[in-house]
């Protein structure tokens, strides 16, 4: 069989996968209320052919000044897709999450109320990559729950395998 001018079946190779480190800060807002609080958090990425895999762990609080302050944590799983050119990378995610908290102070009467829930979070955001190993992004990210829904703008610092 003639091979002379046959082109080769050439496969793309495959990218390695990026795995990365994100503390985040940024605001927690109820969607019933207009008042914002602090969120604070870390989450690990695992990118495998813009394939995006989440782990998240984030610390809520509210403050006030004569009042006890109500705590909440979110502990999730997301997955979803990203599409990014050389410097900038735009990532959209759904996923679930663990999110409880409590209740307490002046208008509980001192008594703390704990509650527990399931909720669907999703985010998107925007990340600038100037080097391989740092990215710095703007994420707004959402838990919808039966008992207290919340979003919350961020801004994270992603370290490790990046592109």
């Amino acid at each position: 069989y003639p091979t002379e001018g046959v082109a080769p079946n050439i496969e793309h190779p495959k990218k390695s996968l990026a795995i990365s480190v994100a503390p985040a800060i940024g605001t927690y807002f109820k969607f019933s209320s207009t008042i914002e609080w602090l969120a604070a958090g870390l989450e690990l990425n695992i990118v495998d052919d813009n394939l995006r895999y989440s782990l998240q762990y984030y610390r809520l609080e509210e403050f006030h000044l004569f009042d006890n302050s109500a705590e909440r944590t979110q502990i999730g799983f997301k997955i979803g897709k990203q599409t990014e050119g050389s410097l900038i990378r735009f990532k959209y995610q759904a996923g679930v999450a663990y999110y409880n908290g409590n209740n307490s102070g002046f208008y509980f009467r001192n008594k703390i109320k704990e509650f527990h829930t399931i909720g669907l979070t999703t985010a998107v955001g925007l990340e600038y990559m100037p080097f391989s190993f740092l990215s710095i992004g703007l994420d707004l990210e959402t838990n919808i729950n039966k008992r207290e829904s919340i979003y919350m703008p961020l801004l994270k610092i992603s370290l490790g395998k990046i592109r």
